[in-house]
């Protein structure tokens, strides 16, 4: 009986150390921390203009070029992924914007076919520089949680960008609150939420852009990381042409919503910020046309661009549905130009 506790015990050991190895090694990174916020140029001409002094910038969360399986146990194709790819390939080249902000980008990683998705977007599309933040970069992340672990998305090196036609200049790559309730192992593998700053060199003028991607399933965090965007958003606005754009994850507050009880006002704290100003006018908020997820079934309204109306004008906006269904996202799209 004792041999035989023994031997259990000596198995445990052996597993635990196992476990334990296996767990370090897969939430550890592949990049030095250093490496996390880079600025790439490629040889395409830069401007400084454009016809008419008007300027036109995408945000979009492009789920990895996953569609609708975003997240879902279910396997994704190389195929299917390069299909994608060339949806929003096209539909740029035709829009030709000046700057598009993206979240959800993979850089690397199994999911995506090793594809560095923010390379080759700027270079089909012809963009001079590309800014890159990783957000994700684990040595193998097992998620979604299936017991096929082909399904799982291993290496993961991912994040969030900036491409732009004029001049860009990295500013800050700022992590936002974590989640406080969730327990050590998931937190571990957990995505760092970020706000990404970048300055952008238009008509010998500074623009500041700020692309987030907010907290998606706890709100009480994604109201504090929202307050934290305001108060990096006032920093900048009080000497620059502010542009505050990407997924927030959070409700566009409409009259029905207002009074409901899901209400949460991260949105309003937004709207209610002097110098700032949503590009989709507010009443559009529950029009079906302005929604952008999911981008299958739009039915909410949960990707936004705001600005600094003392100094920048919205010329035109909307939802974009020519990409369908290459992310679970629609993008959204605006024309602006700097006031005199």
């Amino acid at each position: 009986m004792k041999a035989i506790s023994q031997r259990i015990s000596q198995i445990l050991l052996v597993l635990g150390i196992a476990f334990f190895s296996f767990f370090f090694w897969a939430k550890s990174h592949t990049l030095a921390s250093d490496q996390w916020f880079t600025l790439k140029k490629y040889q395409f001409e830069k401007r400084t203009n454009a016809p008419d002094s008007v300027f036109s910038i995408i945000s979009y969360n492009i789920g990895y070029l996953s569609g609708m399986s975003n997240n879902l146990a279910v396997p994704l194709t190389r195929e299917a992924l390069l299909s994608n790819l060339t949806k929003v390939v096209e539909t740029w080249q035709k829009l030709q914007p000046d700057l598009v902000a993206y979240q959800e980008i993979d850089f690397d990683g199994k999911r995506a076919f090793h594809l560095n998705q923010s390379d080759t977007l700027a270079k089909a599309v012809g963009f001079p520089f590309a800014l890159d933040a990783v957000n994700w970069d684990k040595r193998y992340l097992p998620f979604p949680f299936a017991l096929n672990l082909a399904l799982h998305y291993g290496r993961i090196l991912s994040g969030q960008t900036l491409h732009s036609r004029f001049e860009l200049t990295p500013l800050e790559r700022k992590e936002l609150q974590r989640i406080k309730t969730y327990n050590f192992f998931y937190d571990a593998f957990y995505i760092d939420r970020l706000a990404m700053v970048a300055k952008v060199q238009i008509q010998q003028r500074s623009l500041i852009i700020i692309n987030v991607h907010l907290e998606a399933f706890d709100r009480p965090t994604r109201l504090a990381q929202v307050k934290e965007v305001l108060a990096l958003f006032r920093a900048y606005a009080k000497i620059y042409p502010v542009i505050l754009l990407g997924d927030f994850n959070a409700h566009a507050p409409t009259k029905a919503y207002r009074q409901s009880k899901d209400y949460e006002p991260t949105i309003d704290l937004l709207l209610n910020e002097p110098n700032l100003k949503a590009a989709c006018p507010p009443e559009n908020f529950s029009q079906k046309g302005f929604f952008t997820y999911s981008s299958a079934n739009p039915a909410e309204h949960i990707d936004y661009i705001f600005y600094t109306p003392a100094t920048i004008e919205i010329i035109d906006y909307k939802t974009l549905t020519e990409v369908g269904t290459a992310s679970d996202h629609l993008p959204v799209w605006a024309k602006w130009k700097f006031k005199n």
